[in-house]
Formats: structure tokens, C-alpha cells, sequence
């Protein structure tokens, strides 16, 4: 304690006597993603620096359209203020957003006044196309998958002897997220309107899934083959001997069969599902499409293939499924009285879900505070993790992995609250650069999802930021101790005040002469001088 000191502590004041004002954004804690009519909120965390007491507008836009304006009230001192947004999510897709807080004139710093954040919106509705070239049992069986989600909006178009029931000209003026060919194409399907089927897929992003039916023609399939990134099978099968069923080694990795609480990675080796007929002998043309459930034939015979395909004209991979059987239905009602009796049900259910990326492109979102820090400043992290039903995930790991320039890696685990229902987690940035990170979600052992990204560590200027004459604590020391303060135009002034009491300080020193080194010199030129004069002299 200042008391405690026994003298005067004078001090001298350097530097500038006002702290810098400063205002700056220091988080957002936003929803990373959300469903397209869903009311959400932003929580801003508004930082000032420097003395002052001052009203300001803290605005949320989104482009150029303004959802909301605030006015707040800043004391400084570093001093945090809280301010909420409450907004709707309108447009489908990665939505930017900006916070901006209004500049106070003695503030140098504005940069740090407006922060950018995005929220990924999804939709709420699926327009979806049934195709049916000849109705079938798997007709029924598709239409009611379709039918047990409320956000697909299905046009179900059926190919009689004397035309489309109904006309299909809404279906050539609508950009489906989703078309389904059930028992397509026909050999009664004319080849012009086949021609313009292609022609459709490859100029929009629908997706595309092929399901078989006796009527199937085989030639005209293959027309569609390369859209959906399939080949013809390269080995002889016999198509009208039933195979067992088996599941690809990573296919409990993929969302589809990625089912919490249903099957899990090891009923996978053991489930029993009946054998299947072969029909369409395909196989995957193109690396991106990956082959989930085979036959058990002489060699594996592809059963249902997922992936994506590149369409030049649409500018970006679309998604596609196929699968080879015409005894779907037969599948979905032999199993109904087993321990797998909603699985197939779940399994179509969950295929067209991912297949209109109901669950956007990835299944993480997640995002930094921001993109740019200062060495030692706090990097925020917050995420959902979402399944093909929409629904948020608040099981398994999900951990951050940052990777340094140099090489160095380091973990940070991510955890869940409840409050927020996001994923969070913090930490400090380190030396300046550019860092590179994958934040991974597994869940029941298999990956639910990645997520990469960079952000930059910049110099640190927290502490110059900072850094002021701090007069009310020198001054208070000075006075506790009976001391004075002083600026430092006015430092000569401590003389003045700086008492000094004559003191008699006698000091004395004994040196024994055999010890003194000068004289131990000089005698040492005496005998030299007395040698040389004797040899001039020739004296002996």
C-alpha cells in the first residue's frame, strides 16, 4: 500500500493525459444458418475505449436495405455494450450482414466500427417433379415418402396412351429443385421429348434421381446416363436371379444412412434386407459418384449410386441417385414386419432430402467473429450442425484444427450450450500470419460433416491502442506517500520541492608503503638509471 512507503514519492507524468477514444465491434453471436421465414436474433457486443459519455446509432443491414437501427449509450473505459437485433430470414442462400456503429469525432480508429457476418438460409419448401413413364407399385411408394415431408411440393406429371395427365407444360416452365423419373423413360416416350428432357437437366440445377420400373427401356436410358454419371455395368450379370443386399464399407459415413438412433456403423455388416433382381446394369462413369449399396453377385453389382455430376451450363455439380432394381416397393413391404421396418422408408426419405441439399451444401455452419485479428486478441467460434431434416445436432465432437504457416497444428474442442444452441468455443491468436483450419463434426464414430476456412493475425496494436497517461494514479501515490506530481513541461519544478540536509562525511585511507605500486615504479627506474650510468662510466 502507497501508506506503507516511508518517503516522497514524486512523479512525472509522460504522455498524453487523455485516453484515445475508441469504438470498436467485438462480436456477433448470430445463428450461422436458419430456415427461410424463421424470426432470429443478433446479440452485438459494442467495446469503447477513452473517456467520454456519448448517444450513438448502431444500424443492421443486409446489402443495401436496413432491418434495424439502435440508439446506445457509451461510457468507455472499456466498457461493453450490448445491443439485439430481431430480424427475419427473407431470402433463401448465404445472407451478408452488417453491423455498423457511428464514428465519435475524436475517434482515429473507424475501421473497427463495422463487422460482417452471414447467415445461410434454407429453404422452406422443395418444388419436386414425379415423372412416372407407366404407373407401378413404386409409384405409390415414392408419393408417399414425398408426402411424409410437409416441405415438398410435388407436381406428379403420368405418361398415358394418349399424353401426359396432366399436360407437362408447367413442367417445362418451372426450375424444379428436385426431378424424379419413376419407370422413365418409356419405349413409348417419343424420342423429341426425350431430347427435350435433356436439354432441360442440362441448362438447370434440378437435381436428379432415377428409379426404374418394368416399362423401362433400356436404350433410352442410357441418353440419360451421362447426366447422372453412370456408365453400363462392365461385367455379364444374370438379371433375373435375386441377389443379397450389402452395404459399401463408408456408407454409414454418408448423411443418407447417417441416421441417429436407427442403424448405426455396426448393424451395417450384419443387416438383413431380402435379395433384389437386377434391371439397369450401370455403373458409376465419373469419380464424383460413389456406389452406397451393392448386390452380392459373382462380382458386386451396383444397387443405388449417389454423388454429383458437372453441368458446363449450369456453372456448378448437381446432385444425383439412381438405383438399378424395379422391386423398390417390394423391398419397402417385405421388410414391414421386420426390425427395419421404417429403414427403406427412411433411407428414400433421407435421399431426396439430401438430394434438394435440405440441409444446404454442407451440414456444418460455422463461423469466426470475424476474419482479421491482432496478435493476443480473443478469436470467437460458433456453429450448427444440421441433419437432412433440418433439425440441430447437440451429440457427438465437433473440434477446430488450426494449422500455422510453419506447419504447427493445434486442436481446439468445441462444446454445445444450451442458451445459445450453437456450438462455441474460444481462443487467443497467436503470431502473426495467415492460418488455415478444419473444423470437423463426427458423430457415432462416422464424419457428420467439415468445414474449412483462413483468417489473418495482424500485428498487435491492443496495447498502443491503450496506452495514455494515467494522471489519477500517479497523482494519488504522490499524495498518499507526501510526494508531488508533475507533467513533464513542468518537470524542473520537482527541484523546488526536493529538500536536502547537509551532511560531514570524513573518509580516511591507509596504505603501507611496501604495497604501494607507484613506488615500487619509481624504484625499479632508479636501479635502471644507476646501471646504465655505471656501464657509460665503465665502472664495474
Amino acid at each position: 500500500m502507497a501508506q506503507d512507503i516511508d518517503v516522497p514519492v514524486h512523479s512525472i507524468g509522460i504522455g498524453d493525459l487523455t485516453p484515445m477514444v475508441d469504438i470498436h465491434i467485438e462480436k456477433t453471436d448470430a445463428p450461422t444458418v436458419g430456415v427461410r421465414g424463421d424470426m432470429v436474433t443478433a446479440e452485438v457486443s459494442v467495446s469503447s475505449l477513452g473517456d467520454f459519455r456519448e448517444r450513438v446509432h448502431v444500424s443492421l443491414s443486409n446489402g443495401k436495405r436496413l432491418l434495424g437501427s439502435k440508439m446506445v449509450t457509451l461510457t468507455g473505459q472499456g466498457s461493453v455494450q450490448t445491443v439485439k437485433f430481431g430480424f427475419g430470414l427473407e431470402e433463401s442462400g448465404s445472407q451478408a450482414y452488417t453491423i455498423q456503429v457511428a464514428a465519435l469525432q475524436e475517434e482515429i480508429n473507424i475501421a473497427n466500427n463495422r463487422l460482417s457476418f452471414s447467415i445461410t438460409v434454407l429453404k422452406d419448401r422443395f418444388t419436386v417433379a414425379l415423372l412416372t413413364g407407366a404407373p407401378s407399385p413404386t409409384t405409390s411408394f415414392i408419393k408417399r415418402v414425398l408426402r411424409m415431408d410437409p416441405r415438398f411440393s410435388t407436381d406428379h406429371f403420368v405418361n398415358h396412351l394418349n399424353g401426359w395427365s396432366p399436360p407437362t407444360d408447367p413442367f417445362w416452365n418451372t426450375d424444379y429443385d428436385l426431378i424424379i423419373l419413376d419407370n422413365l423413360p418409356t419405349a413409348a416416350l417419343s424420342q423429341r421429348w426425350l431430347s427435350d428432357l435433356v436439354l432441360k437437366l442440362e441448362r438447370q440445377s434440378s437435381a436428379l434421381v432415377l428409379i426404374p420400373g418394368p416399362n423401362v427401356s433400356m436404350g433410352k436410358a442410357r441418353f440419360l446416363y451421362p447426366l447422372l454419371g453412370l456408365q453400363d455395368f462392365g461385367s455379364r450379370v444374370d438379371r433375373d436371379q435375386h441377389y443379397p443386399i450389402s452395404f459399401s464399407d463408408n456408407s454409414y459415413l454418408h448423411p443418407i444412412f447417417n441416421i441417429p438412433g436407427s442403424v448405426s456403423r455396426s448393424p451395417f455388416a450384419t443387416i438383413s434386407l431380402p435379395p433384389l433382381k437386377p434391371y439397369l446394369l450401370t455403373e458409376p462413369g465419373v469419380s464424383q459418384i460413389a456406389v452406397l449399396v451393392n448386390l452380392q453377385g459373382p462380382v458386386p453389382i451396383p444397387l443405388f449410386s449417389v454423388g454429383s455430376v458437372d453441368r458446363p451450363l449450369v456453372g456448378e455439380p448437381v446432385r444425383t441417385a439412381s438405383i438399378t432394381t424395379t422391386d423398390l416397393w417390394q423391398l419397402h413391404f417385405r421388410v414391414m414386419r421386420t426390425d427395419y421396418a421404417d429403414f427403406v422408408e427412411r433411407w428414400w426419405k433421407r435421399t431426396f432430402n439430401w438430394l434438394v441439399k435440405s440441409g444446404g451444401d454442407e451440414e456444418t455452419y460455422f463461423r469466426l467473429n470475424k476474419e482479421t485479428f491482432q496478435q493476443g486478441e480473443t478469436v470467437y467460434v460458433s456453429g450448427t450442425l444440421i441433419d437432412l431434416g433440418q433439425h440441430q445436432s447437440e451429440s457427438g465432437e465437433v473440434t477446430m484444427t488450426i494449422q500455422e504457416e510453419q506447419g504447427e497444428a493445434r486442436s481446439i474442442p468445441l462444446t454445445y450450450t444450451g442458451p445459445s444452441q450453437q456450438w462455441q468455443g474460444r481462443f487467443f491468436a497467436g503470431k502473426p500470419g495467415i492460418y488455415h483450419y478444419v473444423i470437423a463434426a463426427e458423430n457415432r464414430g462416422g464424419s457428420a460433416g467439415k468445414q474449412t476456412g483462413i483468417f489473418i493475425v495482424e500485428e498487435s496494436q491492443i496495447e498502443l491502442n491503450r496506452v495514455f497517461l494515467n494522471r489519477k494514479l500517479l497523482s494519488d501515490l504522490s499524495h498518499q506517500t507526501g510526494g508531488i506530481f508533475l507533467i513533464w513541461d513542468d518537470r524542473l519544478g520537482i527541484i523546488q520541492n526536493l529538500d536536502f540536509e547537509p551532511r560531514e562525511i570524513m573518509l580516511s585511507q591507509s596504505v603501507q608503503l611496501s604495497h604501494w605500486l607507484p613506488l615500487s615504479v619509481i624504484a625499479l627506474f632508479f636501479m635502471m638509471g644507476e646501471w646504465i650510468s655505471r656501464r657509460i662510466l665503465g665502472l664495474q
